[in-house]
């Protein structure tokens, strides 16, 4: 499970690739409470970028699955 708090926006783009660059899941989060949970247990072994798009910038994390 990934999870990230304090995020304030009202509107999320949740986006997993791959260390090929392929999107692996995306989710358009309208309503959350200030807190976000993905369930990230079928992903492969490897590297991710998990991308948090928001209407004031963008966040970027490097994870890796095991």
């Amino acid at each position: 499970m990934l999870h990230a708090e304090g995020l304030f926006e009202k509107s999320l783009m949740v986006t997993i690739t791959d260390i090929t660059g392929k999107t692996v899941y995306q989710q358009h989060v309208t309503d959350f409470s200030n807190h976000l949970a993905i369930d990230a247990t079928n992903l492969l072994k490897g590297m991710y970028v998990l991308t948090v798009q928001t209407n004031t910038g963008n966040m970027f994390v490097k994870f890796i699955a095991e």
